[in-house]
């Protein structure tokens, strides 16, 4: 059995067992009371519930089957997307349903609900790697879970706690993610503008690179709270020193320590992928480039950078992803960000506002290691790319 087809079956098989199981969804009768788990049938109905069981049975089968490229590969993509769909559309109108006529009751997805979501986004990332890349059936598939903002658009879902704490902080939630993703991306810039010249300045002077990489490498051992911690103090001597770093809002709180503190540990994968883009360039490409009368501009630029470029934005990509991630500290020393709603929701014991706070940072950590993913098979080179 293929390895794609191990991890299918054991995702269907783990989807078939938490809609046995586990609860489907959970009501309380006011937003900080206890929850009662719902199980799938109660939630909702036994046509429907049989409905995402044959949906689960059919992905198990091709797990179990091995499912051949092609079609079957096509069936089990769109089936993943299907039961992520109706899993959505049905919770949406049975939370209708269970709310009515209880002005203050919450509904939400419950543990089998995040089961079923999750297995199937594993389950459409796994089949649809079985297509060949640069085939346009697979970037069709790819769009597949564009469906999936039906629901969301159309209102299904209005009646589930998690979209009330939505409701009811819009305005406040389009400020801190605006926030989270500026702090987040401004810090991999800073990182790669200092990163990349410290990675490629290592490949030329061996003495260098012992300190550079020492220095990289103890700053990502430290804690995050740690690092924000030792900030606090000389930020806060220097805004009290310096009339202008007080005006532009730097403190011993706020953006400033979360932005240096996310920058020094975007760091360590980008110098660690850029020495290794540029030390693994083959020798004799380099003589062949000095055979051709280039210049050191003109060898850098027309060839180092090119083949080491795929290397180089691997680190990018790691640090961007990290650091989506660590934005959310930040909002412990007042940077703001999706981590407020999470320490919110974590100091009033409510799950829904925890989950309005991380479900977007998990969906930016995802979207963001496609785009930039797309973007290193972009800048590979053809030869390179053909080798592979």
């Amino acid at each position: 059995m293929r390895e794609e087809d191990r991890v299918t079956a054991v995702v269907a098989a783990s989807c078939l067992a938490a809609m046995l199981f586990f609860p489907f969804m959970s009501l309380r009768a006011t937003r900080l009371s206890p929850a009662e788990g719902i199980s799938l049938f109660a939630a909702l109905g036994p046509m429907r519930a049989l409905l995402l069981f044959c949906l689960v049975l059919l992905l198990l089968g091709s797990g179990l089957g091995g499912a051949p490229k092609g079609w079957g590969t096509r069936i089990s993509a769109a089936t993943a997307v299907c039961l992520a769909f109706l899993v959505l559309e049905f919770s949406g109108s049975s939370a209708a349903r269970l709310v009515f006529g209880r002005d203050f009751a919450r509904v939400s997805l419950s543990s089998g609900a995040w089961v079923l979501l999750v297995g199937s986004f594993v389950l459409f990332r796994t089949v649809s790697r079985r297509l060949p890349k640069g085939n346009l059936e697979r970037t069709f598939l790819r769009l597949l879970p564009l469906l999936l903002l039906l629901p969301f658009l159309a209102g299904k879902l209005d009646n589930l706690s998690l979209m009330v704490e939505f409701a009811n902080r819009s305005g406040r939630f389009a400020l801190e993610l605006r926030r989270h993703l500026v702090l987040g991306l401004a810090s991999v810039a800073s990182g790669s503008l200092l990163g990349i010249p410290l990675g490629y300045a290592s490949t030329r002077s061996p003495t260098l690179k012992g300190p550079v990489f020492a220095v990289a490498g103890t700053l990502q051992t430290f804690p995050s709270l740690a690092l924000f911690g030792l900030l606090i103090a000389p930020l806060a001597w220097l805004s009290g020193r310096f009339a202008l770093l007080k005006a532009l809002g730097v403190g011993g709180i706020g953006w400033a320590p979360a932005y240096i503190a996310l920058s020094l540990y975007s760091l360590l994968p980008i110098v660690q992928n850029t020495f290794a883009g540029f030390a693994s360039l083959s020798p004799d490409m380099l003589d062949a480039a000095n055979g051709m009368g280039m210049t050191r501009r003109q060898r850098l630029f027309r060839v180092e950078v090119p083949v080491a470029a795929p290397i180089v934005l691997g680190g990018v990509r790691v640090a961007s992803v990290q650091a989506v991630g660590n934005t959310a500290v930040a909002a412990l020393i007042g940077a703001g960000g999706l981590g407020t709603f999470i320490f919110q929701g974590l100091g009033e014991a409510a799950p829904d506002l925890i989950l309005l706070g991380a479900l977007p940072i998990l969906l930016m950590a995802v979207l963001l290691d496609g785009l930039l993913d797309v973007l290193v098979r972009l800048v590979t080179p053809h030869g390179i790319r053909e080798a592979a």
